[in-house]
């Protein structure tokens, strides 16, 4: 298994066109996948290839992209809401998206600061979404 995601992860490097090649392989893109690409992101950093970090960094960030565009609205707006960097932008975008806000989205948030925490790996992260969290919650 580890192989073949290896090889799908090459293919779509090695591709002139990222997206078509995402989509191409989406069957074979999971959290599997995510997880592997993750580990050979951290391995090329730690052995100095910044090069080949930065690669597989825009295959992720492709892959991504891809993936919002197919999610639920409230998680487009989750995802914009996290990506930028302060309040007074987060207060925007909640109000273009307030259509979309519902109790149950706070809980999706307290899900992902659990995800995020647990994988101790990004705290601003969490900070992030601690400050989200707060935002839906004061406005439903």
């Amino acid at each position: 298994m580890i192989n073949e995601i290896n090889d799908v992860i090459e293919q779509i490097m090695k591709a002139p066109d990222k997206d078509a090649a995402i989509r191409q392989h989406a069957s074979k893109i999971d959290d599997n996948f995510m997880y592997v690409l993750t580990m050979q992101i951290q391995q090329a950093e730690e052995q100095g290839h910044g090069d080949i970090a930065a690669m597989l960094r825009q295959v992720e960030g492709a892959i991504m992209k891809l993936a919002e565009r197919s999610a639920p609205p409230e998680f487009q707006l989750l995802n914009q809401l996290v990506q930028v960097e302060t309040d007074a932008e987060r207060e925007k975008i909640l109000e273009a998206g307030a259509h979309l806000l519902a109790p149950e989205l706070v809980q999706v948030v307290d899900t992902l600061i659990d995800q995020v925490s647990s994988s101790g790996q990004q705290p601003e992260m969490v900070e992030r979404l601690l400050s989200v969290k707060a935002m839906i919650a004061a406005r439903v």
